[in-house]
């Protein structure tokens, strides 16, 4: 499954064709600590999304999966890979896509949900 990326509209699609538009998407940038020189105290390249259940566009069945999973009521990941935040960013809107579809059953990389959850 891919996402769709464009840093000017970001949005996702899960499972091939459920749409999260990207203003259902809250997006913070911090500031990044540990290796990877000046650059990481300079600039807010780490990303933070999180995805309101209640926002999603699923068939109701998928929004009950995810409750389960997800009691909190949302999903949120990070990505802080590189010290660049484009490229953070768009490693946590793949992060989200794979996180929403795992807790759905889609396996990614070869290896089951069955034993990982991700709070």
């Amino acid at each position: 499954m891919s996402h769709h990326y464009n840093q000017n509209n970001p949005h996702l699609v899960i499972l091939g064709k459920y749409e999260i538009p990207h203003d259902h998407i809250e997006r913070h940038f911090t500031h990044s600590h540990g290796h990877g020189g000046q650059n990481v105290n300079k600039v807010a390249t780490k990303v933070q999304l999180k995805v309101y259940l209640g926002h999603l566009n699923l068939p109701q069945d998928y929004i009950w999966q995810l409750n389960r999973k997800f009691p909190q009521g949302h999903v949120e990941v990070s990505a802080q890979d590189t010290r660049h935040q484009h490229v953070n960013l768009e490693i946590a809107y793949k992060r989200m896509q794979e996180t929403i579809e795992e807790a759905l059953g889609v396996a990614h990389s070869g290896h089951s949900n069955r034993n990982n959850q991700h709070h």
